[in-house]
This record gives structure tokens, sequence and C-alpha cells, in this order.
């Protein structure tokens, strides 16, 4: 039997109980045993669902790596990760979808997932399921997607805002203020780190012009330093809007461009740094 777990059990006038169950039993041709999400489900369907995608490897990193070193072989064929995410496919949660580049299939969130996601969930989701993978963008989401997971998995980031996050839904600021990204600086995610500080993340994969740059430097600069409250309400409290800026580069031109706006454009030098990929993520996640 298939069990909805927790929240799921209260459907809204929009879809009930009935609707689930009838959507399920139409997308399975076949059903050998009984399946029960567990906690670990939600938390891969919901990953999923911000990150656009996930590699069978990003998911085994993030989820499901029990090795005690860094240096220590990955299990064979990562099958215990490829188990589970077959019972999700088989039960409609979760699709793949072929990257020619990579040769391996990636997987996305279904409409269905999302409903089982969204009625679990205490909170709102204020973003939908990606469709298909946009290729011209998968290096760059592919490699944000292993950071984070990376960092997750290392209790060094407590909270992830996605881009889709950001396009989609403001952040709040202790609490208290909510703050907008617009497209003139919207950060490939914004994180929590084990400090409860703010971090603004970019991967920059391509070297940008130096005025360009040095734009974006002075927007950041902005955004961390002490500034007034704006919009509801308006009672001239003083917050950050992010507490440091970071920035994952692939390419040592890349690096050297990003630094040199800096410490021409930033008067918030100390809040600012850049690493190389390859020294964030290690060899042995960067081949997947």
């Amino acid at each position: 039997m298939f069990v909805l777990s927790q929240g799921c059990s209260k459907m809204s006038s929009l879809i009930n109980r009935k609707e689930l169950v009838e959507s399920y039993n139409q997308s399975l041709t076949t059903k050998s045993d009984g399946f029960e999400l567990q906690p670990r489900d939600y938390d891969i369907l919901k990953f999923i669902l911000e990150q656009k995608f996930a590699s069978l490897e990003a998911i085994y990193f993030r989820f499901f790596d029990a090795r005690k070193n860094e240096s220590d072989p990955l299990p064979k064929n990562l099958w215990t990760t490829r188990q589970r995410l077959s019972k999700l496919r088989t039960s409609a949660l979760i699709k793949t979808e072929k990257v020619l580049s990579s040769g391996k299939a990636h997987f996305l969130l279904t409409s269905f997932g999302h409903r089982v996601l969204t009625h679990h969930v205490s909170t709102l989701i204020p973003i939908k399921p990606t469709k298909e993978i946009d290729f011209s963008l998968y290096e760059h989401d592919s490699r944000i997607t292993m950071v984070r997971a990376l960092l997750e998995a290392k209790k060094k980031c407590g909270r992830w805002y996605s881009e889709k996050w950001l396009k989609a839904s403001p952040i709040y600021i202790d609490n208290k203020y909510k703050y907008n990204f617009t497209k003139d600086l919207r950060p490939d995610a914004v994180f929590v780190n084990s400090k409860g500080e703010r971090i603004g993340f970019e991967l920059e994969m391509a070297r940008k012009g130096r005025t360009r740059l040095e734009e974006k430097i002075n927007l950041y600069d902005d955004l961390v330093r002490e500034r007034s409250r704006y919009g509801d309400g308006g009672d001239g409290a003083e917050y950050k809007v992010l507490h440091k800026v970071w920035f994952v580069v692939t390419k040592p031109a890349v690096h050297r461009a990003l630094q040199r706006a800096i410490e021409k454009s930033s008067t918030e030098k100390m809040s600012y740094r850049i690493d190389l990929y390859e020294t964030v993520v290690p060899e042995v996640a960067r081949r997947g």
C-alpha cells in the first residue's frame, strides 16, 4: 500500500485523498510490493524541486554518503541511492531526463510528486516543478546543485534558497523583514551558514566585462551594509540583507577578474570570498 504520511492525509478542497490515490494508481503499470514514503524521501523531492533537477551523484552526496573520509571509495554503482530513486520514479513522484553531454539521466519532480510534497510540508513552497532541463544552463546548474549537496551534507548550510526560490518569493530577514531580489542583482542562491550568516552565492563560469563586474560588486556592497528597512511599514530599523558574498569560479582568469573588481570597487572587501570550484568540490564528486 502506498502511504502518504504525516500532513498528506489532510487534503485541501482542491485535491483530496481520492484524487491522489487515483493519480497514483493511474501512474503505475505494475506494483510488486508496498512503498511508504520516509522523511528523507520528502527531503529528496524538495531538493530536486528547488534545484530544478539533480543527478544521481548529487543526491548520493547529499542524502546517502556514509563514508568516513572523502578519500574512501564510493559504494559500487551507488546502489542504495539508485534503489531508492527507482522506487520514487516507479511511484511517479520523479521522472528522468537524459543529458547527452554527460551521458547520464537526471531526476526531475513530477506534477504528482509536487502535489504529494506540497500537501506534506507545513510551509508554503512558492515554486513549481521544472518541466525539462535547460541544456544551455546545464553545466552551471549542476555545479551549483553539487555545491549545495556537499555544504548541506557537511552541516555547513542550514537553509538554502535556490535561484528558483529567489525569483518567486522574498527571503525573510531575522524573521521580521522581507527582501525581494530583482533581476538587477539576484544571486544563484542565498544560504544560511552554520554561524547563522546569510551568504549570497554565485557560480561564475565565464569572465565578464570589467564594468559589469564592478557594478555587481557595488550592488552587493549595498546589501552587506546596515540599511534602513524599506517596504511594508518602514519602521526605520537597520538590518543586513546579506552578511557575506561567496563566488565560486571554474577558471583562474575569472578569479583574477573578480578579485580586481572587488579591490577597485568595494568598500566592504572583507565581506567577499572567491574559491575555485575544484577546491570546493572534491574530484570524486566532480566526476558526477
